[in-house]
């Protein structure tokens, strides 16, 4: 059975489901499998899901509100002295 057959059979089955427990499964599923795609990655290469590049947004959000980060004027000067 081709991938395209088995694809069809698939969504057959799912949509013939009455249950709701099958149904919540495929979904953790799918959920599952979109938070384990790559779609970034760091300054030194590791590679991040989209759940992890979010919550570096998120921390880097949360550390500019606290006032925690260098301002560009400071950072030319910090660099002026290499």
């Amino acid at each position: 059975m081709d991938l395209q057959a088995r694809k069809i059979k698939l969504a057959q089955y799912i949509l013939s489901q009455t249950k709701e427990s099958v149904i919540e499964k495929f979904s953790a599923i799918m959920e599952s499998e979109s938070n384990t795609e790559i779609i970034a990655y760091t300054v030194s290469g590791k590679p991040l899901t989209e759940k992890e590049y979010y919550n570096k947004i998120l921390k880097a959000e949360k550390s500019i509100e606290e006032g925690s980060f260098t301002h560009h004027d400071d950072l030319k000067k910090y660099i002026s002295n290499w």
